[in-house]
């Protein structure tokens, strides 16, 4: 489904994550729906993927970083 756990066709694996997000729509849902403790832990889960999306796209500045960061993970 990604290239989380192993390696797929594709070296851009963030388009393949599409469908699972439909998971996070529903726990954001149910957070709606539950607690402050829910709704402060799918909050920390935000920031998480808030950092982790940032960082990714310092990688997409130029195409020479792309390449550099892409030959550096996919160097067998």
């Amino acid at each position: 489904m990604s290239n989380l756990l192993l390696r797929g066709p594709t070296l851009y694996g963030e388009r393949l994550l599409y469908v699972p997000l439909l998971g996070l729509a529903a726990a954001a849902g149910a957070a709606v729906e539950a607690g402050t403790a829910a709704r402060a832990a799918f909050a920390a889960l935000c920031v998480f993927h808030l950092c982790a999306v940032q960082l990714r796209n310092l990688e997409w500045r130029s195409d020479d970083a792309l390449y550099l960061v892409l030959l550096d993970h996919f160097s067998d």
